[in-house]
């Protein structure tokens, strides 16, 4: 049977895209990103910095999910007086070419993606043959400075830092936060293992309040949240532990 569905034309390609898409099972829990990544067994390919894995969701390209909805209601008034965004972990540019159907974007408008190199040379190899005159991109993560918008769309879960990591040393912060398509829960952070073929990556499931926390003691107020019901994630054999829907936040920097 296995033979005869990867004889299907696509087949495998799409059973990659499902696997990077709504429905994660992962396996494991650990304390910390460092416990789960050395729990990951010899043979495994560990992270998203592969060939193999750098085009996994290009699918995506156009597809609108229901969860993009709130942040395309709160982008959209903005986005005339924006010069500048930052995409973090935004892959080829998905939510760049997504968006622009429905987003008025400026003329000098900066879209900046951030990923691993693998996926940074993909993506500049398309807009090549693509008409993306905004869209850049880069693996130096101190490029987030000097952005009006921070974006971030089902990547914060897959890191070893946290946001407020990466914002907490910049003398000028974002104005806007869109984080989109998370796990949360109102158990303590844990770190998980999720499996997608010969690949590993550790997966962290961050306790919602610390998030809130971190982000309003940089001086961020939550605007807006909403369920991402198309994503949920299980951990194998702890049912206690799953994750029914992913969540969407904007915050905006309003500091005391």
């Amino acid at each position: 049977m296995k033979h005869l569905i990867r004889s299907i034309p696509g087949a495998e390609y799409m059973a990659r895209a499902i696997n990077f898409g709504g429905i994660k099972t992962t396996r494991g829990i650990y304390s910390s990103f460092e416990a789960a990544e050395s729990a990951i067994s010899r043979g495994k390919i560990i992270g998203f910095d592969h060939d193999e894995v750098a085009g996994a969701n290009q699918y995506l390209i156009g597809f609108v999910k229901p969860s993009d909805y709130p942040l395309l209601y709160w982008m959209y008034p903005l986005m005339p007086h924006i010069r500048s965004v930052f995409d973090l972990g935004g892959n080829v540019g998905i939510s760049y070419y997504t968006y622009r159907k429905f987003l008025p974007y400026r003329d000098d408008l900066r879209w900046t993606v951030f990923d691993v190199p693998s996926v940074v040379e993909l993506g500049r190899k398309q807009t090549d043959s693509t008409k993306a005159p905004h869209l850049s991109f880069t693996t130096e993560i101190a490029d987030v400075k000097g952005c009006e918008i921070l974006l971030t769309s089902g990547t914060l879960q897959y890191l070893k830092y946290g946001l407020e990591d990466l914002l907490k040393p910049l003398e000028k912060r974002p104005e806007h936060l869109f984080v989109n398509r998370i796990p949360v829960t109102d158990r303590a952070t844990y770190y998980t293992i999720q499996s997608v073929g010969k690949f590993r990556f550790p997966y962290r499931i961050i306790n919602k309040n610390e998030l809130r926390n971190s982000l309003q003691s940089l001086g961020y107020e939550l605007v807006d949240e909403w369920k991402c019901t198309e994503n949920w994630t299980t951990v194998r054999f702890r049912p206690g532990y799953f994750v029914q829907h992913y969540t969407g936040y904007y915050y905006r920097y309003r500091p005391s």
